[in-house]
This record gives structure tokens, sequence and C-alpha cells, in this order.
């Protein structure tokens, strides 16, 4: 009876201790929420516009990825606050489980896509100015954007159609996303197709923008080398001027890419080796 009594209360010990874990995890999750949805709002409305209304390609890019960002974190917040009201068993028994990964899958892969077309626009920008002029407009830009979007979108609802599975995490309780652990045939090529989209946006993105940063660093020693004599201070200012302009931009570029790289990197990280280790 002793033993039925102290086992009886280490498992209520447990249960609180568990439950203590819970409050606070959903305490963490919310505030985190919180601060990505009014830092994604603020964000749209000052630049939101520019997707629509962008007079070059840069605005319009960095409009694109407000609009993709906001979306994203609006539809995944908002099944994730309901899960924390309903609770996390109905999270994970909710068909919107499934939904919620979606939206944080596609619009996640959307972000890194928008990211990487950034870092390829400087490249171009700074390696051929005259033909990137003559080429890179607006409407070229919002073009590629809906592309990759669309792509996204429909590579994230391949699991609705059998290919691939979305599941509740076990670990946090508060959110659901791709299996990292394929048990079929269709699960590890989903898998395996997230894995090869996030080493390629990861591995254009760090390529572009070391580039980026060789041509920025050339084009400063070039112009620190020459010094500019009285009819030419005029033009050369102007240079310098959109120089800084085209600096500034790659260095937001850079900023981007390193937000995508801190959050996709573990999960492209993990996911890698998960198609190999498929179960009989």
């Amino acid at each position: 009876m002793a033993v039925f009594n102290a086992t009886l209360n280490s498992t209520k010990e447990a249960s609180a201790d568990q439950a203590q874990e819970d409050k606070v995890g959903i305490l963490i999750g919310i505030v985190v929420l919180a601060s990505a949805l009014i830092g994604c709002s603020l964000a749209l409305v000052a630049l939101g516009k520019d997707l629509f209304i962008g007079r070059n390609t840069p605005m319009v890019l960095v409009g694109a990825l407000v609009w993709v960002d906001f979306i994203g974190v609006f539809s995944t917040s908002v099944i994730v606050f309901h899960g924390f009201v309903k609770g996390a068993e109905w999270m994970a028994d909710s068909p919107q489980c499934g939904l919620q990964a979606f939206f944080t899958t596609a619009f996640g892969l959307s972000s890194g896509a928008v990211v990487t077309s950034m870092s390829l626009d400087r490249v171009a920008a700074l390696y051929k100015p005259f033909f990137y002029k003559q080429h890179a407009t607006p409407l070229l830009t919002r073009t590629i954007c809906a592309f990759l979007t669309i792509l996204c979108l429909a590579l994230a609802a391949l699991p609705f159609f059998g290919i691939g599975k979305y599941k509740f995490n076990q670990s946090s309780r508060s959110f659901c996303q791709f299996d990292w652990f394929p048990v079929t045939l269709t699960e590890t090529v989903y898998t395996f197709a997230i894995a090869v989209c996030g080493v390629t946006l990861i591995t254009e993105m760090t390529a572009s923008n070391i580039i980026v940063l060789v041509i920025v660093v050339r084009i400063r020693q070039r112009m620190s080398a020459v010094l500019p004599s009285k009819d030419m201070k005029s033009k050369r200012r102007a240079r310098r001027v959109a120089f800084r302009q085209e600096e500034q931009m790659a260095k937001f570029v850079a900023l981007a890419s390193f937000v995508f790289l801190f959050t996709w990197l573990p999960v492209t990280v993990s996911s890698c080796p998960s198609p190999f280790q498929l179960n009989s």
C-alpha cells in the first residue's frame, strides 16, 4: 500500500511538472508569435504597398517579402493561438493541424525563395549594371515572386494528396510540422524534396551574398584609389551616392539571408539524413 501511495504521489508530481512546463511553453509561444505578428504587421503597413506600386526591382522584392512573411505568420498564429485555447489534444486531432503545418512550410519556403531572389538581384545589379537596368523590371519581378510562391504552395500541399505527412510536434505540443523521420516511400520522397529545396535556397543565398561582398569590396577599393579631377567631382559624387544605396541594400539582403539561414538551416540539416532512414 505504501508503495502504491508513493507511486501515486510521484505520478501526481510528474503530471504537475508537465502541466507547469506546458504553461511555460504556451506563454513563450504566445510571446514569440505575438511579437512576430506585430513586427510583420508594422512592416506590412510601411512597405506592403511596394509590391504593387514599387518603381524598381529591390522595392518590389522587399514588398513581396513583407507580404509573404505576414501571411505566413498570421495564418500560423491564428491556428496556433486557437490550439492554445482548445488544448494540445485538440491540435493533435484536428484537421487544422495539417493546415497550420501547410501554411508554415509553404510561406517559410516562399520567404526563403524571395530572399534568394533578392540576393541574386544584388549580384546582377552590381556585376552587370547595364544589363540589369535594361531587363530588371518591376513587372518581371512580380511575375517571378508569384511563380516562386505558387511553386512553394504546391510543394507544401503534397501531403494533402498522400505524398508526405504532417504530424503534431510532441515536444512542444503547440504546433504541427512535416514528418522528419519518414516511414513510407511517399513520406521519404516528400522529406527529400523539402531537404533539396532547403539546400538549394541556402547554397544560392550564401554564394550570392559572398559574391556581393567581394564585388562591394572591389568597388570600394577602386573608388578610393582614383582621385577625382575637378570636372569629374559631380559625376563621382553621384556614383558614390548610388553605390552607397546599393551597399545599404546589400546589407539588408545579407541580414534577411542570415535570419532565413538561422531558422531553416537546422530544419534542413535535420531533414537531409531522414530519407535514408526509411523503415521497412
